[in-house]
């Protein structure tokens, strides 16, 4: 059974070989290797072909830059394999990661399998693992009764049935620059009926400091607040498979996260984080999205009910004294 491997390409030149060869040397072999150089800027494009001329299985794409969600929609539209699979170019994985993700959906006849994955540093030192108890869900309870939401985050360490996502016209918001892998699976959610989680760490996570997630300024900010309205409207549209409980928890950490970047960024004046912090918490969408619950750390409890008074000038000095004595 063929399956496409899209593997985005940009600025990647110091750790692409490493994650095409993990690919390659997959203990799986009928694979369609999509390499989708997004306009890189360094090596990467010539690194692409090189390797298209020694594996034939490997298939290169060579377009403008747009994004990493523009990307995989690009592998998405060129790939023919039954299943999908993505992985980041700067991340490797284990020799058996498609065999087993392959296994967990088609052991089970399901529509989506999940595994976990392992965090390194730039040197490969271990940082952490996330990974969640062998299971198979029913679309009803799934997100219910999924332990790791975190995981559900990913387009990465997942494998995908093709034609659920070329039928459904499901693609990555180009829109989005965070959290579109969220965006991205809850719609696929929406059109599927079995889900199965597997106990499988054999993807290896790189976090950089130079990497797109880690990058701080105003426009940045913008655009992740841009990105959370979006995913906010898409859980909104699609409330039948997503519970209360759950969106509630997403969205909060994504607010969550973006009110302390907005606190924490040096480059902006009071007057400009109090402008974009109003923003935030004058929203009334995330205001009913976002539910209270006492199983979260104070901080973020804390933060909830600064978010339902409207309070972010609170939530500021609350935020700098909680700095100060946990430092």
């Amino acid at each position: 059974m063929l399956i496409s491997v899209i593997v985005p390409v940009y600025k990647v030149e110091k750790y692409l070989r490493r994650c095409v060869d993990s690919v390659i040397n997959q203990t799986y072999r009928d694979l369609e290797i999509i390499l989708v150089d997004d306009g890189s800027p360094d090596n990467c494009g010539a690194i692409c072909d090189e390797y298209a001329t020694l594996d034939k299985r490997i298939k290169v794409i060579h377009k403008e830059n747009g994004g990493v969600s523009d990307a995989r929609n690009a592998g998405i539209n060129a790939s023919s394999g039954f299943f999908i699979s993505f992985i980041d170019s700067d991340d490797y994985v284990s020799d058996n990661y498609i065999l087993n993700l392959y296994k967990g959906i088609s052991d089970n006849d399901c529509d989506m399998c999940i595994s976990g994955c392992r965090y390194i540093d730039e040197n490969l030192n271990f940082i952490n693992a996330r990974i969640s108890k062998k299971n198979i869900y029913n679309t009803e309870d799934f997100i219910d009764k999924f332990d790791d939401t975190s995981l559900f985050g990913y387009s990465c360490s997942k494998m995908y049935v093709s034609s659920i996502i070329k039928n459904h016209n499901i693609e990555f918001n180009i829109k989005m620059t965070l959290r579109e892998d969220m965006d991205f699976n809850i719609k696929y959610l929406s059109n599927v009926k079995k889900i199965s989680v597997i106990n499988d760490t054999s993807y290896n996570y790189l976090q950089r400091k130079s990497s797109a997630l880690n990058n701080t300024d105003c426009s940045n900010i913008e655009k992740k607040i841009k990105s959370c309205e979006l995913l906010c409207e898409t859980i909104r549209n699609k409330n039948n498979v997503i519970s209360k409980k759950a969106a509630s928890d997403i969205i909060t950490c994504f607010l969550f996260d973006i009110s302390c970047e907005i606190i924490k960024t040096t480059n902006l004046n009071i007057a400009i984080k109090y402008e974009m912090l109003s923003r935030i918490y004058k929203n009334e969408v995330y205001k009913n999205l976002v539910i209270y619950s006492v199983d979260k750390p104070l901080f973020i409890i804390i933060y909830i009910i600064t978010l339902k008074i409207k309070c972010y000038k609170l939530f500021y000095c609350l935020y700098h004294v909680y700095i100060k004595h946990n430092v």
